[in-house]
């Protein structure tokens, strides 16, 4: 039902940082498909600090499941991204994707919007919190 012209990625950020469940969380765009990731930041005394994102899956209730783990600012980062097969993602408002492409994907895909990212990344955050003890 949204109309082809519909571009809420247009009046959004690129980014958003805030903290939830007592852990940093990280809302980014990425660059090249303009959808969102979400990450949340685990420390050293949390049981999944540094384990790989492959093995804590089952786990875990996120968007798409798990996506990413890395190290970084001294914590173990965990997320996940919007640019699934349900997905709708900025890039394909772009060539080499046509209206009649974008149309029918439009109709199969939706956008997940900086909204839906934030409450997946509080949910994850929250996963997380309880796992840590």
């Amino acid at each position: 039902d949204k109309k082809m012209d519909d571009k809420p990625w247009l009046n959004e950020p690129d980014n958003e940082e805030f903290i939830h469940a007592g852990l940093d969380c990280e809302l980014r765009r990425n660059l090249s498909s303009g959808a969102w990731c979400g990450y949340v930041g685990i420390p050293e005394n949390h049981p999944f600090f540094r384990k790989d994102y492959g093995h804590i899956q089952e786990e875990i209730d996120v968007h798409g499941g798990l996506t990413y783990s890395e190290s970084e600012k001294g914590l173990w980062w965990l997320g996940f991204d919007c640019a699934h097969y349900q997905d709708y993602i900025p890039l394909f408002d772009t060539p080499p994707y046509d209206d009649e492409w974008r149309k029918m994907a439009r109709e199969l895909k939706t956008y997940k919007d900086i909204n839906f990212a934030r409450e997946q990344t509080k949910s994850l955050a929250e996963q997380l919190s309880r796992t840590g003890g």
